[in-house]
């Protein structure tokens, strides 16, 4: 049965790198379409079976994307970036603790093991708990506390002025509310608003679009740390999403942030001449 496992388990030569190809397009129909083909003739390639999972989640249909993942499980238990995936479906369906378990069991027993790009996913989507919920993570997730270099002490201390921190970009500690200005009236805080974005029962895009709108809201009404607080989570959610990127550097500009800006305009898959003049300004 082992044998007959781990035949099952190969997909034909080409056939994950088209896969890949057809994914990085957002061809995620495509993407189900061979994965059906692979299963009918009793393929169950891991890597095909997550990339099948990954489409679902991409299109919103996270119980299909949630059985894939426990399909990929069965034949490869050790699979991180499987685990990491269902933690994300666990927190976008509300289950904010079955998640961040599951996160506390992947650092607890694959930390060393995680690729630059899950270490930067893992600790992108943590930061938004740690921040909120520190007591919590503290007390009952020690492998995140751990993993995000926090103790006890630490994570009571932390409140809303922390460092906001990505592996790819290193975001200000604090912005001010527009250049060269100061303001008496403190800005709303967003964590209200991304929470009910986040408990809404949409699809994954459509959380993306909602928390770029919400944020363009407070843009223009000059309230720049919500809207890059909103504009974080997006991020968190899709860090390939070419509106929120755009957005974020756009608002970094106007927070005198052009260098950090330009860094993060570099992060879109296709140059934007229009944006980089407005960048370099």
């Amino acid at each position: 049965m082992e044998e007959a496992k781990m035949q099952a388990g190969k997909a034909p030569a080409g056939t994950i790198e088209r896969m890949q190809e057809k994914f990085d397009n957002d061809d995620f129909l495509g993407v189900l379409q061979d994965l059906t083909e692979l299963i009918d003739s009793g393929c169950y390639d891991p890597k095909a079976l997550y990339l099948g999972a990954y489409s679902y989640f991409m299109q919103g249909d996270y119980v299909r994307a949630a059985a894939l993942v426990n399909d990929v499980l069965q034949f490869a238990p050790q699979d991180i970036e499987a685990r990491i995936l269902l933690a994300r479906i666990c927190m976008l369906e509300d289950r904010s603790d079955d998640g961040l378990a599951i996160f506390d069991f992947v650092l607890e027993h694959y930390a060393d093991q995680l690729t630059l790009e899950q270490h930067n996913d893992v600790e992108d989507i943590l930061d938004y708990y740690v921040q909120n919920e520190p007591e919590h993570i503290a007390k009952d997730f020690p492998h995140i506390a751990a993993f995000m270099h926090r103790d006890t002490a630490v994570c009571e201390d932390i409140g809303a002025g922390s460092v906001i921190e990505d592996a790819r970009i290193e975001m200000p500690e604090e912005t001010d509310a527009g250049a060269g200005e100061e303001s008496s009236v403190a800005e709303p805080d967003g964590k209200a608003e991304i929470e009910q974005i986040m408990a809404t029962e949409v699809s994954l895009a459509e959380k993306v679009r909602l928390l770029n709108n919400f944020a363009g809201g407070h843009y223009a009404a000059g309230e720049y740390a919500i809207a890059q607080q909103e504009l974080k989570q997006a991020l968190t959610l899709d860090d390939q999403s070419v509106t929120t990127i755009r957005n974020m550097a756009v608002l970094l500009k106007d927070q005198g942030q052009s260098e950090l800006a330009l860094q993060v305009a570099a992060q879109l898959p296709e140059a934007d001449f229009l944006l980089l003049a407005y960048l370099k300004d």
